[in-house]
């Protein structure tokens, strides 16, 4: 990867990102990197280590790109109707991004139009299996991300 190219983060990775950037200093050189550290604070659903986790299967074992596997680890669907809506917008996307020319768009944008023709060659059965397997790998997680979220319920009580 050369230090051009835009990679797709997870929330996890930007807070890391970010933590490494303030240092030991008391306050952020910015605002806005302080309101992207409490945003990705707050909206993170797993653990570090879980959600590591969850994005490498969604890379390597279901050969889904980092950029969308990034937005399933960050939203962690769970129902059929959520993961519709995130295949919905990538239909959207790769609709627009075909209006361009591929050689003009970054490659994330190629990496899900791509992924679009992947869905869009599947059989109705073969779509189904696909998005059984994927619910069944994220309510997986979804139950690990419970962990996280009693966890923080409970030190909001004390």
């Amino acid at each position: 990867m050369n230090e051009s190219e835009e990679v797709p983060l997870i929330l996890w990775e930007v807070k890391r990102m970010l933590e490494k950037r303030k240092g030991d200093a008391s306050q952020w050189d910015k605002a806005d990197q302080r309101r992207v550290y409490e945003h990705a604070d707050k909206f993170n659903r797993l653990e570090i280590d879980d959600a590591l986790e969850l994005l490498d299967k969604l890379i390597n074992k279901n050969n889904i790109p980092r950029v969308i596997a990034a937005q399933i680890t960050d939203t962690l669907p769970v129902t059929i109707d959520e993961l519709d809506a995130i295949f919905k917008a990538i239909e959207e996307i790769a609709h627009q991004a075909k209006l361009q020319s591929e050689s003009e768009l970054p490659s994330y944008v190629r990496d899900i139009i791509h992924f679009y023709e992947k869905l869009e060659a599947m059989s109705k059965d073969e779509r189904e299996a696909f998005q059984k397997k994927l619910l069944e790998l994220l309510r997986d997680f979804w139950k690990k991300s419970r962990r996280l979220t009693e966890k923080a319920m409970k030190e909001s009580k004390e």
